[in-house]
């Protein structure tokens, strides 16, 4: 199933080349801010034909993939959170997981 999205993908593409003269990409993932940042991936990687499906790929590809991402980038991370999460020394996407419990638990208000 998912290969098929993948070629949806790549038809949604193509159809806006053809309509619009516009070049774009196309990122599929299970949540919106996983499907944003798949399209930033597929905007990155040269290899890539501009369609990144983060549905298809193993759990430790996906991590590895997203690790280098500033967690200001991530969808929905304002320039104030950003700010706070950076004096927990959150600054990477899987920074999170490192940090002590005490900025992992609460809420940043």
């Amino acid at each position: 199933m998912s290969q098929q999205v993948a070629i949806i993908g790549q038809r949604i593409q193509s159809t806006l080349l053809r309509w619009t003269g516009l070049p774009v990409c196309v990122g599929i993932g299970p949540t919106k801010s996983l499907a944003k940042l798949a399209n930033h991936l597929a905007k990155q990687d040269p290899v890539s034909p501009g369609v990144c499906d983060l549905e298809i790929l193993p759990a430790a590809e996906i991590a590895r993939l997203l690790a280098p991402i500033p967690v200001a980038e991530v969808w929905g991370v304002g320039g104030r959170l950003a700010q706070r999460l950076a004096l927990d020394q959150i600054n990477r996407r899987f920074d999170r997981g490192s940090c002590s419990s005490g900025a992992k638990g609460g809420r940043m208000d």
